[in-house]
């Protein structure tokens, strides 16, 4: 399945922690390969990409990266993500991948992802712990704070009243926790500032997938303690707006009408076909539009 304007995977919040850490071409990977495996087949969760189309749906046309890309699986097969119940009853580890193969001969990727992460990974639709990600969006983006930044904006959308602005704002205590920053790393306030919310942000504005956002500071003397980011809504540069508009603000409901979508009479007869998933979605955008209405 080639990545279009609403292509989108959906994540437990879990995986979104352990992804973002990932450099960019491993996280591309991951996603590449949870979009594209079969979600009513568990025992088969691999899929095959043609290089050339890899390369297309990645942007290196021009360069061949297949040494990044080695790299990419290498860190991706190693990953390993833990999940823990409430109370910590029951801890799970497991490994992301089972299989990887790079075949320059054949111009053939292929990618196994651990079958017992299939209820985490895909089978998650009605559940409030998880994260939606449009790819066309995601892809668009190089480092990784500027990922985890763009995943909490998207997530917070929901927060906004009749498309006006909302707020983001953490402590610099919750930003280091929630990026994974330990406490030796930016002890100068300037490069914490630099690196961690300026540069990420300019990359979110310049990409122009949806939002601009604003951050301001507030400080205790010269200590920096909390940061505010004001976020709005922009026109973006492609994709589709009313997937995003109610992917963001709505996806427990965007989801409960896909699933009935999928139910539907008049939309079974194209199960079989590759236009299903996305007539689906259209009918799901319907009915949302219909109960409500979009600003």
């Amino acid at each position: 399945m080639n990545i279009t304007e609403d292509s989108y995977v959906v994540q437990p919040n879990v995986i979104s922690r352990a992804v973002y850490i990932m450099p960019t071409m491993a996280r591309r990977l991951i996603f590449l390969a949870v979009f594209n495996v079969q979600v009513d087949r568990p025992n088969e969760m691999k899929f095959e990409i043609d290089l050339r189309e890899l390369a297309l749906q990645f942007g290196f046309v021009e360069t061949k990266r297949y040494d990044e890309l080695k790299a990419a699986i290498d860190i991706a097969s190693k990953q390993i993500l833990r999940f823990e119940t409430e109370g910590g009853g029951i801890t799970e580890w497991m490994p992301w991948l089972t299989y990887c193969s790079l075949n320059l001969k054949n111009n053939l990727v292929t990618i196994q992802i651990n079958e017992h992460l299939h209820d985490y990974v895909l089978n998650i639709r009605q559940s409030t712990g998880f994260s939606i990600l449009l790819l066309s969006d995601y892809f668009k983006l190089e480092s990784r704070y500027a990922y985890r930044w763009f995943e909490i904006i998207f997530s917070r959308c929901g927060h906004s009243i009749k498309g006006g602005p909302f707020f983001v704002r953490y402590s610099v205590e919750e930003i280091k926790t929630l990026f994974l920053i330990d406490d030796k790393k930016y002890k100068n306030k300037k490069d914490f500032r630099l690196y961690v919310i300026e540069r990420p942000i300019d990359e979110i504005n310049e990409k122009k997938i949806g939002f601009t956002v604003i951050p301001e500071y507030v400080y205790k003397g010269k200590k920096l303690i909390d940061v505010i980011l004001r976020c709005s809504f922009s026109k973006r540069d492609n994709g589709s707006d009313l997937m995003a508009y109610y992917m963001s603000r709505y996806p427990k409901e965007f989801f409960n009408y896909f699933s009935e979508a999928k139910r539907s009479p008049e939309l079974r007869k194209y199960k079989n076909s590759e236009s299903f998933e996305l007539k689906c979605m259209q009918k799901a955008l319907e009915l949302l539009n219909t109960r409500f209405p979009h600003e």
